[in-house]
């Protein structure tokens, strides 16, 4: 358990795992991460999408819960494993996500970083070939 009064240095409470909230947060974030999978063929084969359809506003909706999600796991405690301490100060929470959240939760993004514009270059340009 964390102690009763774990917070940051610029006074953010360090939130516990273990919490009910953050189980039903994670439960939650299955929802945007199903969209994600669904949606990335999609946008892999026509670009992005533009600003005024429901797409974008989905798209945007799940980047927001994706956000806030690596936020949160910046103030959540990490819990112990055999034999560790539960870690709770901020310094502590923030090495251990980045050195083994973070890059699961950027490295997939490169390839669609990288891929997308390549693929709406070349069809952009066989559009403008056959017009």
């Amino acid at each position: 358990n964390l102690p009763k009064k774990a917070k940051s240095r610029v006074g953010i409470q360090i939130l516990d795992s273990k919490t009910w909230v953050l189980k039903r947060w994670n439960i939650f974030m299955l929802i945007p991460l199903v969209y994600e999978v669904w949606a990335f063929p999609y946008r892999l084969a026509l670009g992005y999408p533009s600003l005024s359809t429901d797409i974008f506003g989905a798209d945007l909706a799940c980047d927001i819960f994706f956000t806030i999600d690596m936020a949160l796991a910046l103030i959540t405690s990490v819990p112990s494993s055999q034999g560790q301490e539960t870690l709770f100060t901020m310094k502590d929470i923030a090495a251990h996500y980045f050195r083994h959240v973070f890059p699961f939760e950027y490295a997939p993004c490169l390839p669609y970083w990288v891929v997308t514009p390549i693929c709406a270059r070349a069809l952009q340009n066989l559009c403008s070939e056959t017009a």
